[in-house]
């Protein structure tokens, strides 16, 4: 009978404990099938997220943030949520961009290890330029004491963070609470999976329907040009007016080259998009190349009031490749540096050469890129200023597949208000002979270390 009541009080226990461990397992299924239903029912990729980062608070988390890796290798915080005003206005002060090696260390590890990290401790924020006693006291006021840092991983790969907090709850997370937080973490990841695509597709949608604007326009200019020249040199051969006939036979010439143009364009395109791309390779010569490209765009350059300048390194190597494509790439550069740069500014091209490739660039003294868009600048029908009217957006697109079928690479740097450069390189002629570039549309990411030194302020274009 003794040894039945000394064992009461330990079988109480062991209920009690397991009656918690079945109502945190309740809680846990009840929480992450609301959080289904939630994200079921959004494919907005902004909605989506802030859904995330509210629902998260008050159930499993004080306070919430979403941080997404960009393919740049920075980081954004893209949405943090706290239900109070005040501590909301603190948090969105780190809302931003910034380099991996400057986030917090459980951050770092969680992406490094793509395994979730608790720090129970006040959290750890990027102080980005504030002074000490300015972040000791919102981290103060935030009052944080316990984080989880969930990794997003995607097949394979970690495209973000999901940060969980205690605050003025004092509640502390447990290694149990890792679990949960992982569990989270895949739904969110499918989620954003789901309303990217759903974003991307939307995307796409508006992009083919302006293609399609554009591509009608401009077709349809120029074949009111061709029927209105046809007329009009009807009328010249019947009253023997030679110079006007002449004039209509060359304004139905420039319509039939640039509707060629328009058709070639589009053709180039698809090619690249399919992987059906190609190029002829010959040994040319850098200065002649350059000369050409100078020749044939100098006309149009100074045309809307701009200055051409070139310059080219002594001892310049041959390189190999295809003439007209590569010509093809500095066109639709310059091209795309007249769109922006003011009359009495500059356009220059460069070419100069590195231990077994010739780095070419075209820099202009126009508005500049913002930041956030230079990672799209290549994307298919990028435009600077979505709905207004550019041309088809193809021309950097199709830059970026020559460049990459030659085996060389492409990248831009930009500052606003000083203006922008275009990089691109192309192999030399004794490296192409031992490895052959790929002469399909490869469009994979090489790394440019080896030419950031030649940033937007120190090219001489003299």
């Amino acid at each position: 009978m003794t040894n039945m009541l000394a064992d009461h009080p330990l079988r109480a226990r062991k209920l009690t404990g397991l009656r918690k461990t079945e109502g945190l397992a309740h809680t846990r299924l009840e929480f992450l099938a609301k959080l289904s239903l939630l994200l079921a029912d959004s494919s907005d990729y902004e909605k989506t997220l802030n859904a995330i980062a509210h629902i998260m608070v008050p159930a499993v988390a004080d306070l919430s943030a979403i941080d997404l890796i960009e393919e740049h290798c920075t980081v954004t915080k893209f949405v943090a949520y706290h239900p109070q005003r005040h501590k909301q206005e603190l948090l969105e002060r780190f809302l931003g961009m910034r380099p991996l090696d400057q986030l917090p260390e459980g951050m770092r590890a969680a992406i490094a290890t793509a395994r979730a990290q608790r720090r129970n401790q006040t959290p750890e924020f990027p102080r980005d330029g504030m002074s000490a006693s300015d972040f000791s006291d919102i981290l103060g006021q935030i009052g944080a004491v316990s984080t989880i840092f969930a990794p997003l991983i995607l097949r394979g790969r970690v495209i973000g963070m999901l940060r969980l907090s205690m605050a003025e709850s004092g509640r502390m997370y447990t290694d149990g609470d890792i679990a949960l937080a992982d569990d989270i973490a895949r739904h969110v990841t499918l989620a954003i999976e789901r309303a990217t695509l759903y974003r991307d597709a939307q995307t796409a949608i508006r992009a083919r329907d302006n293609l399609i604007g554009i591509v009608s326009h401009d077709l349809r200019n120029y074949l009111l040009t061709i029927r209105m020249s046809t007329v009009l040199l009807s009328r010249a051969s019947q009253t023997g007016d030679f110079q006007a006939g002449r004039m209509q036979l060359e304004a139905i010439q420039r319509s039939a080259v640039r509707m060629d143009r328009l058709i070639d364009s589009l053709l180039d395109a698809a090619m690249i998009e399919t992987g059906r791309f190609t190029v002829v390779l010959k040994t040319e010569d850098v200065a002649s190349l350059v000369d050409d490209a100078a020749k044939i765009l100098r006309p149009q350059i100074e045309g809307r009031s701009l200055q051409l300048n070139v310059r080219l390194a002594d001892h310049m190597p041959a390189v190999q490749c295809d003439r007209e494509r590569v010509l093809q790439i500095i066109a639709n550069l310059v091209g795309n540096a007249i769109k922006f740069a003011k009359a009495g500014g500059e356009i220059c091209i460069v070419a100069m050469a590195t231990e077994d490739a010739v780095c070419f660039s075209v820099s202009d003294t126009g508005c500049g890129i913002q930041e956030c868009e230079l990672s799209h600048v290549f994307d298919h029908y990028w435009t600077k200023h979505p709905g207004i009217r550019e041309g088809t957006g193809l021309g950097l697109f199709i830059a970026k597949g020559i460049a990459e079928a030659h085996g060389g690479t492409i990248w831009v740097e930009s500052k606003v208000g000083i203006g922008t450069t275009f990089f691109f390189t192309l192999p030399g002629a004794l490296r192409s002979a031992d490895q052959p570039p790929n002469t399909g549309s490869g469009m994979g990411t090489k790394s440019p270390r080896l030419f950031k030194s030649m940033s937007v302020q120190n090219i001489s274009c003299a």
